[in-house]
């Protein structure tokens, strides 16, 4: 009953990995669900770490480059590139639903994980990062780009499988999570530690069934 509710497609992908157990493939499936909330958790608390660091960074440039008063969001001037800044004008009219007054707070926050993520990338390598986003790691030395990108990338693939209910199990969680750790000590270590500390993550990877 279960397999047909679940998918058969869906659920023999974990018979096969359980060596053609049903019993142990379930125990497997709701691992992953376990994992899966748990990684929402740890993942949710790292972006909202990431996007504020990111965004004070852009506040600071807007001003001293662009002589602006920090909205950066709102200023056509800002190097994005152009799929980037359709982003920023698809989060601006989200945050206007309903009429409700655009503000800086429910512009970030509409802003989805990849967005912070591509701003990372080579092509805004000399635009922002070098005068501006670096700053958001004060703890990386030295400033590589690539060593947050590469990690960011990787939790970024790891969040859209969670957020689409795909299976997991298969995937390095513990590489990923120090991935998330690494970047996280990178902005603020207390931070970091706070993730560690209230995440279950550590106990759930260690209860996998096989």
């Amino acid at each position: 009953m279960l397999r047909a509710r679940l998918a058969p497609a869906r659920f023999d992908k974990y018979v096969g990995a359980a060596g053609g157990d049903p019993v142990l493939a379930l125990r497997l499936y709701e691992w992953n669900i376990q994992a899966s909330a748990s990684l929402h958790g740890a993942i949710g608390q790292f972006e909202v770490l990431l996007r504020n660091a990111l965004d004070v960074q852009l506040s600071k440039y807007h001003r001293t480059v662009l002589g602006g008063d920090g909205s950066w969001w709102m200023d056509p001037a800002m190097p994005f590139q152009a799929d980037l800044a359709e982003k920023v004008t698809d989060a601006r009219r989200r945050a206007r639903r309903g009429g409700a007054s655009e503000t800086h707070g429910k512009v970030i926050a509409e802003l989805m994980f990849g967005f912070w993520r591509f701003l990372l990338d080579s092509q805004h390598s000399g635009t922002l990062w070098a005068p501006a986003l670096r700053h958001a790691f004060p703890h990386l030395r030295p400033k590589v780009r690539t060593e947050v990108y590469d990690r960011v990338e990787r939790i970024n693939a790891l969040r859209n499988r969670v957020a689409h209910h795909e299976p997991v199990h298969y995937i390095l969680l513990d590489d990923r999570w120090q991935d998330l750790l690494t970047v996280a000590g990178w902005i603020c270590p207390t931070t970091a530690a706070w993730i560690w500390s209230t995440s279950t993550l550590p106990a759930v990877l260690a209860s996998k069934p096989i």
